[in-house]
């Protein structure tokens, strides 16, 4: 379509509604806040193998992963058991401990339950202790099918009451009150596959993989949590989920709303660097605009109706909103590079005005890598 007839439909369109109503708010793209909550800690992305008799890991205590008798939390892990547990002392082995053995009480333990728990072997139980009250909940789930089981432990506060929740693979296994009174803070590490014994030593070893360990200062919801385990991003929208990632997507010129993008789901900044391939037309062949260009767009032709107008017609645009949706900064061009910080997302657009998308012909293949 030719800049003058775009001028005049945009003016034809301000006498019959609002600028406000046709165009989108400030400018902005479409999104959604994809991550609600960003975890306090989370482990690398890595699944880990214990052998159930001396390795376990360990990570030094901190305020964030200390929680007091009255704070919510959840923590959430994947789990996958070996067939057989080899250190029987005991009816359960330690998946995840924030505990030295003997030293008082803990914020929250999540324990696999071995073949000496009876009719309970294969199940989990998660917990919590004063040193005097120790309530817990069980899952009603075996995990003990050979495969991988996200684990979600919940304390949450309603009614000014403190309640325990055990979630499997997303679905609610068992609630109970959470009756502790006293300190449930510690100064111990926290520990993978065992038990604290002492600050340099285990007991109460797990046999089997532990993989994408997550804790949060708040307690997740049932939604939230069916998120983590089954994250729904929107169609085009890539989770960045590794520090060296890379990857490719593809920016249609008539595409405004179903945008591709991508989005930070670790816990660090990373910057993200794009390169741009490919040519897209503003109008028809043959017309103002009708040139087919890259994604440094056309040269000079800008204009107040485009989504941002500071820059050219059919440039490529990369928006970046928090993890509240609030626009940030936007970066333009064929080549770019930008930090997106934990739950920040980036989604690409041809500049364009909103009623125009239609007659933009073409796309670019965006290159994208992670540092």
């Amino acid at each position: 379509m030719k800049l003058l007839t775009r001028v005049c439909l945009a003016l034809l369109l301000a006498v019959t509604i609002t600028f406000g109503s046709f165009h989108r708010k400030a400018n902005a793209l479409p999104g959604a806040n994809f991550l609600a909550q960003i975890p306090v800690y989370t482990a690398s992305d890595k699944v880990s193998t214990f052998n159930g008799i001396n390795e376990c890991d360990k990570v030094e205590n901190s305020d964030a992963i200390n929680f007091a008798t009255n704070q919510d939390f959840t923590v959430a892990v994947w789990i996958k058991p070996d067939s057989e547990q080899k250190d029987l002392k005991y009816g359960d082995n330690d998946v995840v401990e924030k505990w030295v053995s003997g030293t008082g009480g803990y914020p929250y333990v999540i324990r696999y339950l071995n073949s000496k728990a009876g009719n309970n072997a294969g199940k989990i139980v998660a917990a919590r202790y004063d040193g005097k009250n120790n309530p817990s909940v069980y899952s009603t789930t075996k995990i003990n099918d050979g495969k991988f089981h996200h684990v979600t432990f919940v304390r949450s506060t309603e009614n000014n009451q403190g309640k325990l929740s055990l979630y499997i693979d997303g679905k609610l296994e068992a609630t109970n009150q959470d009756t502790t009174a006293g300190n449930t803070k510690n100064n111990s590490s926290l520990y993978l596959a065992c038990r604290g014994y002492s600050q340099n030593s285990g007991f109460n070893y797990f046999a089997g993989s532990i993989n994408g360990l997550a804790i949060y200062n708040v307690a997740l919801t049932p939604e939230q949590i069916q998120a983590v385990v089954t994250p729904n991003f929107p169609p085009g929208i890539v989770p960045i989920n590794s520090a060296s990632q890379t990857g490719e997507l593809t920016v249609l010129a008539n595409e405004s709303k179903k945008l591709p993008g991508l989005v930070n789901t670790l816990n660090q900044p990373v910057t993200v660097k794009i390169s741009a391939e490919g040519v897209w037309q503003a109008a028809a062949s043959g017309e103002p605009n009708g040139k087919s260009v890259d994604a440094n767009g056309i040269p000079g032709v800008i204009y107040k109706e485009w989504l941002f107008p500071e820059l050219n017609l059919g440039t490529l645009v990369a928006e970046v909103k928090d993890a509240k949706g609030v626009r940030k900064f936007i970066k333009s061009g064929k080549d770019q590079t930008f930090e997106l910080q934990p739950g920040e997302t980036a989604s690409f657009i041809f500049n364009d005005g909103i009623p125009y998308f239609t007659d933009n012909t073409g796309s670019q293949k965006v290159k994208f890598s992670i540092k």
